[in-house]
Protein backbone atom coordinates (compact mmCIF):
# COMPACT_ATOMS: atom_id res chain seq x y z
CA UNK A 1 0.00 0.00 0.00
CA UNK A 2 1.30 3.53 -0.86
CA UNK A 3 1.70 5.76 2.01
CA UNK A 4 -0.81 8.57 0.23
CA UNK A 5 -2.83 5.51 0.72
CA UNK A 6 -2.67 4.59 4.16
CA UNK A 7 -2.80 8.39 5.09
CA UNK A 8 -5.97 9.11 3.41
CA UNK A 9 -7.35 5.78 5.24
CA UNK A 10 -6.39 7.40 8.11
CA UNK A 11 -7.80 10.56 7.61
CA UNK A 12 -10.74 9.11 6.24
CA UNK A 13 -11.49 6.99 9.86
CA UNK A 14 -10.44 10.65 11.77
CA UNK A 15 -13.00 12.26 9.67
CA UNK A 16 -15.75 9.12 10.70
CA UNK A 17 -14.75 9.69 14.57
CA UNK A 18 -14.98 13.24 14.20
CA UNK A 19 -18.49 12.56 12.47
CA UNK A 20 -19.78 10.10 15.36
CA UNK A 21 -18.40 12.93 17.62
CA UNK A 22 -20.63 16.19 16.23
CA UNK A 23 -23.48 13.46 16.03
CA UNK A 24 -22.74 12.99 20.42
CA UNK A 25 -22.66 16.68 20.62
CA UNK A 26 -25.51 17.45 18.78
CA UNK A 27 -27.83 14.47 21.12
CA UNK A 28 -25.82 16.44 24.69
CA UNK A 29 -26.37 19.92 23.26
CA UNK A 30 -29.71 19.63 24.33
CA UNK A 31 -29.60 19.92 27.76
CA UNK A 32 -25.74 20.54 28.93
CA UNK A 33 -26.62 21.59 32.55
CA UNK A 34 -27.93 18.01 33.36
CA UNK A 35 -25.07 15.85 34.76
CA UNK A 36 -25.25 13.03 31.84
CA UNK A 37 -24.93 14.93 29.42
CA UNK A 38 -22.33 17.43 30.59
CA UNK A 39 -20.03 14.21 30.96
CA UNK A 40 -20.76 12.90 27.29
CA UNK A 41 -20.24 16.41 26.37
CA UNK A 42 -16.67 16.15 27.98
CA UNK A 43 -16.14 12.60 26.36
CA UNK A 44 -16.83 13.84 23.23
CA UNK A 45 -14.12 16.93 23.49
CA UNK A 46 -11.63 14.85 24.22
CA UNK A 47 -12.13 13.02 21.57
CA UNK A 48 -12.67 15.71 18.84
CA UNK A 49 -9.02 16.97 21.01
CA UNK A 50 -7.54 13.75 20.28
CA UNK A 51 -8.74 13.86 16.17
CA UNK A 52 -6.50 16.75 16.49
CA UNK A 53 -3.57 15.85 17.67
CA UNK A 54 -3.64 12.67 15.54
CA UNK A 55 -4.44 14.54 12.16
CA UNK A 56 -1.75 17.38 13.46
CA UNK A 57 0.67 14.73 13.83
CA UNK A 58 0.23 13.09 10.40
CA UNK A 59 0.72 16.71 8.83
CA UNK A 60 3.73 17.03 10.15
CA UNK A 61 5.14 14.16 8.22
CA UNK A 62 3.65 15.07 4.89
CA UNK A 63 5.51 17.63 3.03
CA UNK A 64 3.61 19.77 0.53
CA UNK A 65 4.60 20.19 -2.68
Amino acid sequence: MRIMDRIEAALRAIKDRVVAAAGEMEEASTNAFGKENHLRLSNTAKELHKCADEMQNMLMRIRPR
